[in-house]
């Protein structure tokens, strides 16, 4: 817009200066006058669409946000996750980790500390899912207290290393500033993408099946696909001391 006034300024000084039109009335009557007005009308027209344009686009994009991110912890949704990972029947064999999580006792949490700590507390281990899963990694909040994530081309061994450094972490947090006077546990299931699964489902179905023995076993562990869980509660209280030293 700049631009284009200085162009109609200039042009006018060197038509008026040049005797073309000796007054003011000769150059509004001109064939000139009437094309730079109209010029300056679809110019400002263009303008005013492209200004539209680009809060539609900012609308539409805050409601797809909304509408696909889970608003606690700003992570993908169920519905945002569907449309993220990979399509099996229409993509190359998307080689990767699926891990499943979940804090343990989190009902006892709600109950004892009350739902807002309850809420920093899932916040928190968003935060630590985000913090130390790799930038491509698809995170999602499942509901609740319950966490998927997809990790494309990370191999299954990989894929445990990074869940329980992340478990480590999680374990070792202090809640007090929060009002939660206890230690606060997550238990991992860690499966890979296989040639024979149909969907990312049959990969998180598995990891679901390693959560669930990692619970059953006593909890604050990471299971992975063909691995058995801890099951000796002597050896699980070793690993917990372990963890509140790190």
């Amino acid at each position: 817009m700049i631009a284009d006034n200085l162009v109609r300024v200039s042009a006018l000084l060197i038509l008026t200066s040049s005797g073309t039109y000796t007054t003011l009335d000769d150059f509004l009557a001109s064939d000139y006058a009437f094309f730079m007005q109209m010029s300056a009308s679809v110019i400002g027209f263009l303008m005013a669409l492209t200004v539209l344009g680009t809060v539609m686009l900012d609308v539409v994009w805050q409601h797809r946000h909304a509408a696909e991110h889970d608003p606690l912890t700003d992570l993908l949704n169920r519905r945002g996750f569907e449309r993220a990972i990979p399509d099996f029947s229409r993509e190359s064999f998307p080689s990767g980790a699926v891990l499943v999580c979940d804090i343990d006792h989190f009902k006892l949490v709600n109950d004892r500390f009350g739902h807002a700590a309850g809420d920093m507390v899932i916040v928190g281990l968003a935060a630590a899912l985000r913090d130390g899963l790799p930038s491509d990694a698809l995170v999602a909040r499942f509901g609740g207290e319950e966490f998927v994530a997809f990790l494309p081309g990370v191999t299954l061994a990989e894929a445990g290393m990074l869940c329980n450094a992340i478990r480590l972490a999680f374990a070792a947090r202090d809640w007090r500033e929060g009002g939660v006077t206890q230690q606060i546990t997550a238990s991992f299931g860690v499966s890979a993408t296989a040639s024979g699964d149909h969907s990312m489902h049959d990969a998180i179905g598995r990891a679901d099946a390693c959560l669930y023995a990692a619970k059953s076993a006593g909890r604050n562990q990471v299971v992975m696909e063909g691995q058995q869980a801890a099951h000796a509660p002597t050896q699980l209280r070793v690993v917990s001391a372990a963890d509140r030293r790190a």
